[in-house]
């Protein structure tokens, strides 16, 4: 027999599905619950469920790609390392005119994210990872087992030999190819391969209003410089952490906030 225990209680309490909150202890096969009446797949026992949670069961603010309401919901958004697509889900459902351009090179997660964004419209996905030039590169697992996202092209953060070989397109080309313009949101979590992204994308990125996500190492950090005339820009880095989360909000969109949204966007961060 399988019992609750306080992490099972805090996912059922979110999730409201006994299942779910029982496959934090499974063992990868590919369950689905419902989120806004339409099935979502994840694998059981794995990061997938803790990501759902923080991005798909939180209400309101509390969301961890939760953005302020702004004078006109956004058109276009990018998806930066949408892994099984609660990023997109989350945004197709919250801002349904805007379309959502997803990007997922691991073959597994590419899979998951196809079958959850299938019955949204707004939703584009790319089997590719973007980058500062076009080839192929290696993705491989980082010593976090259990986060299937936790797949990176850095190589001296691979764990193991596995690894994949996948296609890179340079970020501002392909966009251009695509016909994808003027993305007001950049939602960027690559596992540290983030600079090169931002560094191709800095022309059109520094005209976005929001630019948020996780940053890996220093280089990752040293990306923020490119938006610093922008935008204003806020991190939490904490002791222990192998990530950081960060926002950039351009400087002009900042100001239109009202107080109280205002104050809960820079509570999440030391904002500079």
């Amino acid at each position: 027999m399988r019992f609750f225990g306080l992490p099972e209680l805090k996912i059922f309490l979110r999730s409201g599905s006994v299942s779910f909150a029982l496959d934090r202890k499974g063992r990868g096969d590919r369950k689905s619950v419902a989120i806004n009446g339409r099935p979502f797949f994840y694998r059981a026992g794995t990061s997938d469920t803790w990501i759902m949670l923080e991005v798909l069961m939180q209400s309101g603010d509390k969301a961890e790609y939760w953005l302020p309401r702004d004078k006109s919901s956004p058109n276009v958004i990018l998806d930066i390392g949408a892994n099984i697509g609660c990023t997109a889900v989350y945004f197709a459902n919250r801002y349904p005119t805007a379309i959502i351009h997803s990007f997922e090179p691991d073959p597994a997660n590419f899979e998951l994210l196809s079958l959850n964004t299938a019955s949204y419209h707004n939703v584009k996905i790319y089997n590719v990872a973007l980058g500062n030039e076009d080839g192929t590169l290696n993705l491989g697992a980082t010593a976090d087992t259990i986060n299937h996202g936790a797949k990176t092209l850095v190589g001296d953060r691979h764990h193991d030999q596995s690894v994949n070989r996948v296609r890179v397109c340079e970020a501002k080309s392909f966009l251009d190819k695509a016909g994808v313009r003027d993305p007001e949101v950049v939602k960027i979590d690559t596992e540290g391969f983030e600079y090169p992204i931002l560094q191709s994308l800095a022309s059109v990125a520094s005209k976005s209003k929001w630019i948020f996500g996780e940053l890996h190492d220093q280089q990752d950090f040293s990306a923020l410089s490119l938006f610093e005339a922008t935008h204003s820009i806020g991190i939490v880095r904490g002791v222990g952490q192998t990530f950081s989360p960060f926002f950039a909000c351009r400087r002009d969109c900042l100001g239109d906030l009202s107080e109280p949204d205002r104050q809960k966007l820079l509570g999440r961060f030391r904002a500079k």
